[in-house]
């Protein structure tokens, strides 16, 4: 979707490549496949927090955030 140029439009766009960008550098960060590992701990309370801000700020984020992305970074 973050790619699609039929969907630049969209406002969910930017924010979901928000999202996305800094969950990739987590997991860059945290020298790992997913964010699964124990040295990605600190990425995913991050992550949870920020996805949370940014539902807070995007109706259209937070039903994506609620319903598939939250449930990875929660403990």
């Amino acid at each position: 979707m973050v790619v699609d140029p039929r969907l630049v439009d969209n406002p969910l766009s930017p924010v979901l490549k928000k999202y996305l960008a800094a969950r990739d550098a987590g997991i860059a960060n945290s020298g790992g496949k997913s964010l699964n590992s124990k040295k990605a701990t600190p990425y995913r309370s991050y992550l949870y927090y920020y996805g949370n801000q940014l539902a807070d700020s995007s109706p259209e984020f937070a039903r994506i955030w609620q319903r598939v992305l939250a449930q990875e970074v929660e403990d």
